[in-house]
């Protein structure tokens, strides 16, 4: 299968599972360098620092490594995402606008709840790569109201582009009371 973007938030679990040490994350430019456990791993820390601190020379580019796909970052991420529902709680019932701001989340979002059961109305899934929260997602939930209304659905959840942030469109067929004390 493809590799496709995951949402940001889906580095933590793949990581975690791999007892990856260090972890680097390539967002928007950015890279953020995080060690786990400094305490444990400072032994780690000083030959990173030494190896830094050294002259660079040059290398034959048959010499460095490879890079590799992790194809099953996607599966295992929702696998996670499913399994932080608590047992016995039905996604049967509930049809869901998902608007994935044609971002990393736009496959992970709406086979999460698919899979949990709900039937899932998307937008915001087909990215170009100029499209990122273009008028969609979470920065922009006017369409992601609209498409609630249009479609009768039970709620809405707008992502932001690298998927770590949700606003949700809620709708209140009901009047709900508290009970009053008496």
């Amino acid at each position: 299968p493809r590799s496709t973007p995951k949402p940001s938030s889906a580095a933590s679990d793949v990581y975690k599972r791999q007892m990856i040490i260090c972890r680097m994350i390539v967002c928007r430019m950015s890279c953020i360098m995080s060690i786990y456990q400094y305490k444990k791993y400072q032994n780690y820390q000083k030959k990173i620092e030494k190896n830094i601190s050294k002259d660079l020379k040059p290398v034959k580019t048959s010499k460095i490594g490879k890079a590799y796909r992790f194809d099953e970052s996607g599966p295992r991420y929702i696998e996670f995402c499913k399994s932080t529902v608590p047992p016995g709680v039905s996604f049967s019932s509930l049809r869901i606008v998902i608007d994935c701001a044609n971002g990393a989340s736009y496959l992970s979002a709406p086979i999460v709840f698919w899979e949990l059961g709900a039937e899932v109305i998307q937008i915001g899934v087909k990215p170009n790569g100029l499209n990122i929260n273009k008028e969609c997602g979470s920065t922009d939930t006017k369409l992601l109201s609209e498409k609630v209304k249009e479609n009768k659905a039970d709620i809405g959840f707008g992502f932001d582009g690298d998927g770590d942030r949700c606003g949700v469109i809620a709708v209140c067929y009901t009047h709900l009371t508290l009970p009053t004390k008496a």
